[in-house]
C-alpha cells in the first residue's frame, strides 16, 4: 500500500510563509531568500563571467566551459522546466523577489553606464554632430574611454533581462 500526497499542495498550504524572503514570525530567512541567493550568486554570476550563455531557442542557459571551471551545468538549474518547478515551490511572489533583486543589480549597472556616459559626454556630443562623417567619427571613437567596461555592463544587463524573462515565462506557465 502507498499513500498519494500532493507535495506541491502541501508546500502551498503549509509553507505559504516561504514565498516571502523573511519569516514574519521569527525573522529568519526562508526558502525564497536561499534560492534567490543561490541563483544570483551562482547562476547569474557565472553567466556574467561568460561561463553560461542564454539560448532563446532552448529557453535555457547553456554551459560553455568545462565542468572543472563550474561545479554544475546551467541546463540543470536555469531552463524553463526547472524554473517552472522553482515557481511551484516558492510561488510567484518568490520569483518576483528573485527578479526584484536582479533588477536592483541592473539598476546599479545602469548607474555605472550613466557615469561612463558623463565621462565621455563631450566626445559623445561631437560624435552625434558628425555622424555622417566616417573619418571624423573614427577619430572621435578613439577618444572614448572605457568602451570595454561599457560593453561588459551592457552584456550583464542583457543576461539579467534574459533570466528575468525566463522566470516570467515560468510564472505564466504555472498560473
Amino acid at each position: 500500500n502507498h499513500v498519494c500526497i500532493d507535495v506541491i499542495g502541501l508546500f502551498s498550504t503549509v509553507f505559504t510563509q516561504h514565498t516571502q524572503p523573511v519569516d514574519a514570525f521569527r525573522g529568519q530567512l526562508t526558502m525564497t531568500a536561499h534560492y534567490a541567493e543561490w541563483y544570483l550568486e551562482n547562476v547569474i554570476k557565472h553567466a556574467y563571467m561568460d561561463h553560461f550563455v542564454y539560448s532563446p531557442l532552448l529557453k535555457s542557459f547553456v554551459t560553455l566551459v568545462s565542468p572543472d571551471v563550474v561545479r554544475f551545468r546551467a541546463e540543470d538549474y536555469a531552463d524553463l522546466n526547472e524554473l517552472i518547478a522553482l515557481t511551484e515551490l516558492i510561488g510567484p511572489l518568490g520569483i518576483k523577489f528573485i527578479c526584484d533583486r536582479l533588477m536592483h543589480s541592473v539598476g546599479d549597472r545602469v548607474d555605472e553606464i550613466n557615469k561612463l556616459v558623463r565621462q565621455n559626454r563631450s566626445t559623445l556630443e561631437c560624435l552625434r554632430e558628425c555622424i555622417n562623417d566616417p573619418v571624423r567619427t573614427r577619430q572621435l571613437n578613439g577618444n572614448l574611454q572605457h568602451c570595454d567596461q561599457l560593453l561588459i555592463l551592457l552584456k550583464e544587463i542583457g543576461v539579467a533581462l534574459a533570466f528575468r524573462k525566463l522566470c516570467f515565462e515560468a510564472v505564466h506557465s504555472v498560473l
